[in-house]
């Protein structure tokens, strides 16, 4: 989302994690106010004084600029209330956890990536909620938002020829929702090349070669 220039931003008062936004509330101070709101923090951003949380365009009034900052509700850590990319993350380090030497179970990890196909392919409601016309939302990079559930898992799984071959079909799986296509494709192919490079037998390497051929290089 580009931000018009010229907006006057309103800071954080206090650091901590967005834990969730109160729309219907920036909305109703936009119209009392007769300006737009920028949204610059989602929820799961990093709130501290010297970041913006939202720009208006227009100067707010104190009270105003107050009810902005009221309107985000930040909190010491990070929640699942509003902010998908942190369930994401969750579920990304039980895999980790799974491949660490101490555990050494790539069932769970496979488990994980089942689950994130499902989740990632899940389609859009039906009734998507009525957008705000005062207020502006920044959308999630869908590149973004899987780079932080899948890479961790193709590196630390890159040696077991089980985990590579699952999350290159869990890549193949994700990129049937258009939205996450491009990312998962280019994903597919960095998750082979580390697999590649760290698979010690040469036919674990052939097998993943195997499986990947005709995806790209």
């Amino acid at each position: 989302m580009k931000v018009p220039a010229g907006t006057e931003p309103v800071a954080a008062s206090r650091i901590g994690y967005v834990d969730r936004i109160d729309m219907g509330t920036l909305s109703a101070i936009a119209k009392a106010q007769d300006c737009e709101v920028h949204v610059h923090l989602l929820p799961g951003g990093f709130a501290t004084p010297d970041r913006p949380l939202a720009s208006l365009s227009k100067q707010p009034d104190e009270d105003g600029a107050e009810r902005i900052r009221d309107a985000f509700i930040i909190g010491d850590c990070r929640s699942f209330s509003q902010d998908p990319r942190f369930g994401l993350i969750v579920l990304s380090e039980i895999a980790s956890r799974a491949l660490s030497p101490a555990v050494n179970d790539p069932g769970t990890a496979i488990d994980v990536l089942a689950t994130l196909a499902r989740l990632l392919t899940r389609p859009a409601p039906e009734e998507a909620p009525e957008p705000l016309a005062n207020v502006h939302v920044p959308v999630l990079a869908p590149r973004s938002l899987i780079e932080d559930c899948i890479v961790p898992i193709a590196r630390d799984g890159a040696g077991m020829i089980e985990v590579a071959l699952r999350l290159q079909r869990t890549l193949a799986t994700i990129a049937t929702n258009p939205r996450f296509a491009e990312a998962a494709h280019e994903l597919a192919k960095d998750s082979r090349d580390r697999a590649l490079a760290a698979l010690p037998h040469e036919i674990d390497r052939q097998r993943l070669l195997a499986a990947t051929a005709g995806r790209g290089r």
